[in-house]
């Protein structure tokens, strides 16, 4: 069956060879392929745009400085950071939800496969639903009333403290969570492969979605989309594997699953006029970011912490830098625009993201669709091979000192090495050579 028809085949998985040909679906393997070139772009600019910021100093929210004003003698930017800037944030904006959607739309057939069969035996559905019923609605349900209590009771909140006076993670204490995050191995925070884990899950609780209706289904994902930017569940572990960046892309993987084929067929079957609408609204995209952030109307990191969705909300003030970055604002006001930002980039990942989609190639493109296969490389093996290239070229210690990087090194660097490296990473060679890490086969090992 092919990926048109909704088989459930991962998103980043190669099929076997007798799939390959007249049953792949040229047009979702060039936009698997086109998302993970912008990602590889994305990782790569990210990197030295942060670099070039603690170089020059620029505020949160600021734009970058093209001239000599300075008061520190700082050597102002290359003329082409801003642009690489607005290509890294509408990238940032619309790759990993696309990916999601993409995934949510392969996982169709999983969710179809676990729905209640009509005349027949429910057993399963029947033990899903009682699980939901019974374990999780009262467990969110309690844990939000202790939540309340804990914060009403001081009194409560300093008997339930783990440990000592020195346990609340100060400097110089023995225990708590600063304490600990030293003393252990440090699983979370390298994010290499955090997409793996939330596709993982979100899989897992399709099980359970799939017993609901389609309603239902929505108001969830929005709630928990939205929802858990208002707790701390973004910070309670690393900085880019956190819960709140699997949860707050569910919504799009939710999306996914909700693309009947008739919709499917219709984007990659489009007219003409369909594909030039797609790709106005794509260069439209660009040019706003471009003059948004110039201008500084558009936030550049709160759009990029949004992006990563990492952070609870209440560090999402863009007006000064001290409570963005040092501190918090729990405000009602501030809550309530993170949360309405939060619900409008969710519209403009989807509304630019298709748009971006729908401007791709339908047909057999050498070297793009069959590289478009193997994502689940170029995934896992682009930031070590990219970042490996980037240190050994000194291009980080370029970057962050003297003049920075001139036009030529932000090009090559930032757009030509991690579309080259990407795009190796996703070649039969590297498939050869890394799929015992990539795509292990546990075979009797595991499996009964």
């Amino acid at each position: 069956m092919s990926a048109a028809d909704g088989e459930s085949k991962p998103l980043l998985q190669r099929p076997a060879g007798g799939e390959r040909g007249t049953t792949r679906d040229a047009y979702l393997d060039n936009c698997k392929f086109a998302l993970m070139i912008l990602i590889g772009v994305g990782h790569s600019l990210q990197w030295l745009l942060a670099t070039e910021d603690r170089r020059t100093g620029r505020l949160w929210c600021g734009a970058d400085a093209l001239d000599d004003s300075s008061e520190d003698g700082v050597a102002p930017s290359s003329a082409v950071v801003p642009t690489l800037r607005a290509l890294y944030t509408w990238s940032n904006a619309i790759a990993i939800p696309m990916f999601c959607v993409v995934s949510g739309r392969l996982s169709r057939s999983l969710v179809a496969s676990c729905r209640p069969q009509h005349g027949g035996d429910d057993r399963v559905s029947e033990r899903l639903r009682r699980v939901f019923e019974q374990l999780v609605v009262p467990f969110v349900t309690f844990q939000a009333l202790a939540c309340a209590v804990y914060e009403i009771s001081p009194a409560l909140r300093d008997a339930l403290a783990p440990g000592g006076t020195q346990s609340s993670g100060e400097a110089g204490a023995t225990s708590g969570p600063a304490a600990e995050a030293a003393a252990t191995f440090d699983f979370w925070t390298p994010h290499v492969s955090w997409y793996l884990a939330a596709l993982a899950l979100w899989r897992c609780v399709s099980v359970v979605t799939a017993q609901m209706n389609d309603v239902a289904v929505w108001i969830g994902a929005l709630t928990v989309g939205i929802g858990v930017g208002f707790t701390n569940t973004g910070a309670a572990t690393g900085f880019f594997l956190k819960w709140g960046t699997i949860w707050g892309n569910f919504p799009y993987f939710v999306l996914g699953t909700f693309v009947e084929d008739d919709h499917y067929r219709r984007l990659r079957d489009a007219s003409g006029a369909l594909k030039l609408a797609c790709g106005t609204i794509t260069a439209v995209a660009l040019v706003v970011a471009w003059c948004g952030l110039s201008h500084e109307v558009l936030c550049f990191d709160l759009w990029q912490w949004e992006a990563w969705k990492s952070s609870p909300f209440v560090h999402y003030n863009q007006f000064t830098v001290e409570s963005a970055v040092e501190g918090v604002d729990a405000s009602p006001r501030s809550l309530f625009f993170a949360a309405c930002f939060r619900a409008f980039t969710y519209v403009y990942a989807v509304v630019v993201g298709v748009a971006f989609l729908g401007s791709l190639p339908r047909v057999h493109v050498p070297l793009v669709t069959d590289s478009g296969t193997r994502t689940m490389y170029g995934y896992l093996v682009h930031a070590p091979a990219l970042l490996a290239l980037l240190a050994l070229n000194g291009v980080f210690q370029s970057a962050g000192t003297g003049g920075g990087l001139g036009v030529l090194g932000w090009l090559t660097w930032g757009v030509l090495a991690p579309v080259a490296v990407t795009e190796a990473c996703m070649t039969a060679p590297v498939a050869r050579v890394f799929w015992w890490l990539c795509e292990p086969k546990l075979g009797k090992w595991v499996w009964r």
